[in-house]
């Protein structure tokens, strides 16, 4: 599907034929600092090519709420780190035209040993609000977290969900122009997530973007203009998101549900139940091939960060 030309002043961000490789060990192995330069100096190497992501083209107008979806492993966090600038792509361009961040930098920042109204003053610190407009502004973070009665629990002391809340909450008062949420809303609470609708609302009216990746297709289908749907690293399909998430739904084994009409007929097929329990058999299957390859990565990380060390070693015993 062809992206829509849109005006320049219009466009929130833009990607051209986006991609990012990584190179990854065929089998265990160790590189002495000869190989290591050999290898930084030539390109020369034995590990093969792992495209997290390749070829998305993409314009997002201003108000708009664009959905990414697609199985573990299909390139969609590495997008939104290419678009938050986190990660540098290996081909192709990121066009960004407002200010953003991205949510799970954002927690990243958080220190388990702080409180819960410390940590909302480092998140504030993160995304550079002065520290008056903050004092203004936290009483209606706090409501909003549903927080006030953790103010002065540990971070560390929160389930998963509460802690989730913390970023999240400073973030959607600041004044970012382009929002990006990755599975931040799959932890929340139903009334929380109410409280995000309305939110993502205002923001859409206000003429703020927001990019927010999600397994939950429901979420999705509500909150969400338009949809991406990522496959293998690449694009499958970009456009009307009850569309794509029927798409996504039939590619797994899933039927989506009847949006009108008579109800179905027993014929036989799979219950509502049946079909829940194979998409999370199938979600579980994919989480754990996305962390075999997210164990491999780390192992990169390590053997490169090896190799300067030696390189180092070599050239002080050079001097």
């Amino acid at each position: 599907m062809m992206p829509k030309q849109v005006h320049s002043n219009d466009l929130a961000l833009k990607t051209s034929n986006l991609g990012k490789r990584y190179l990854i060990a065929s089998q265990a192995e160790k590189e002495g600092i000869f190989t290591t330069t050999r290898r930084l100096l030539t390109g020369r190497t034995s590990r093969k090519e792992l495209w997290a992501l390749r070829g998305v083209t993409l314009e997002l107008r201003r108000g708009e709420i664009l959905g990414i979806i697609g199985p573990n492993g299909a390139g969609k966090t590495t997008l939104v780190m290419l678009l938050s600038d986190i990660l540098g792509p290996t081909q192709g361009s990121v066009e960004v035209y407002g200010k953003t961040s991205q949510f799970s930098q954002l927690s990243s920042g958080l220190q388990a040993r702080l409180t819960v109204i410390e940590n909302f003053w480092v998140v504030a610190a993160l995304l550079g609000i002065p520290k008056r407009q903050f004092r203004k502004m936290l009483p209606e973070i706090i409501e909003f977290s549903g927080l006030q009665e953790y103010l002065y629990a540990k971070q560390g002391e929160l389930s998963e969900g509460l802690a989730s809340r913390v970023a999240f909450s400073v973030a959607v008062h600041s004044d970012l122009d382009i929002i990006l949420v990755d599975e931040m809303l799959s932890v929340g609470d139903e009334v929380f997530k109410r409280k995000c609708a309305e939110v993502f609302k205002r923001f859409q009216e206000d003429g703020r973007t927001m990019v927010i990746v999600s397994h939950g297709m429901e979420t999705i289908q509500e909150m969400c203009t338009r949809c991406l749907y990522l496959k293998d690293g690449k694009p499958r399909f970009l456009g009307e998101t009850r569309e794509a998430t029927q798409l996504y739904l039939e590619d797994i084994g899933v039927r989506s549900k009847p949006t009108s009409g008579p109800p179905e007929q027993d014929d036989g097929s799979k219950n509502e139940g049946e079909n829940l329990a194979d998409l999370r058999r199938a979600l579980d299957a994919e989480k754990n091939e996305l962390r075999e390859e997210w164990k491999k990565l780390n192992a990169e990380k390590a053997e490169l960060a090896a190799g300067w060390k030696e390189l180092e070693k070599a050239r002080k015993r050079l001097k």
